[in-house]
């Protein structure tokens, strides 16, 4: 019988094994960075996808806030002013759509939150206004009334970094109104009434005061 010939595999030599394995970690280092590019980009579209979802809201309500909205909201409704600029320091505004004024133009530097026994003029506290504060104007001679409306306004809390400050809140003689009266103002907002009715000059707080969902602004007090 004849004899099998047998064939002899050709040994691979150490530089083909070593190529071939630097290959095969090669690819697969392209296939760990491919996945990681896309984690990071799906990361990234999940995190922006949550962002626009607590800031969008936010966004159009700064650009489309118009006042109180709620069926319940205290006072007078009172149209939004669509000129808002800022205006020199001593400016005297008459064309305010309301008295006291809910919005409009104003000065750029605000008032101190609290309650000041002289006049402030319009054109600064409708800066409060627009930082979600409530301005409390009275025109009243009898001393008991003062005292009782400031009182409640002085119940309210104060600011942690500057306890002369009633957070949110301004008390302010006012002559532009009738002798009695008080008058609410809150951003897009007006209540009047004869003397100091508590219960209401309250709810028109409560409701009014550091609401960022009714003004364009809400700072820290």
């Amino acid at each position: 019988m004849p004899k099998t010939q047998t064939v002899k595999r050709k040994r691979k030599t150490t530089p083909q094994i070593r190529a071939r394995r630097d290959a095969a970690d090669a690819r697969r280092m392209q296939k760990r960075r491919r996945r990681r590019i896309i984690y990071t980009v799906i990361a990234g579209i999940v995190g922006l996808l949550v962002i626009v979802g607590f800031t969008l809201p936010e966004i159009f309500n700064i650009f489309g806030r118009t006042g109180p909205t709620a069926a319940n909201a205290p006072g007078e409704r009172v149209s939004i002013m669509a000129d808002a600029t800022h205006l020199a320091e001593g400016t005297v505004y008459a064309n305010y759509n309301s008295t006291p004024p809910t919005s409009g133009p104003h000065y750029e530097n605000e008032a101190k939150w609290g309650v000041y026994d002289t006049a402030l003029p319009d054109e600064q506290v409708v800066h409060n206004l627009e930082h979600a504060g409530v301005v409390v104007s009275y025109n009243l001679r009898d001393q008991a009334q003062i005292a009782q409306l400031k009182g409640i306004v002085e119940s309210y809390p104060r600011s942690a970094t500057d306890p002369s400050q009633v957070c949110y809140l301004i008390m302010r003689p006012y002559s532009k109104i009738a002798e009695g009266e008080v008058a609410l103002t809150a951003w897009g907002a007006l209540d009047k009434m004869t003397g100091v009715n508590e219960t209401e000059v309250r709810q028109f707080i409560d409701y009014y005061r550091g609401n960022g969902s009714n003004a364009p602004e809400l700072p820290p007090c």
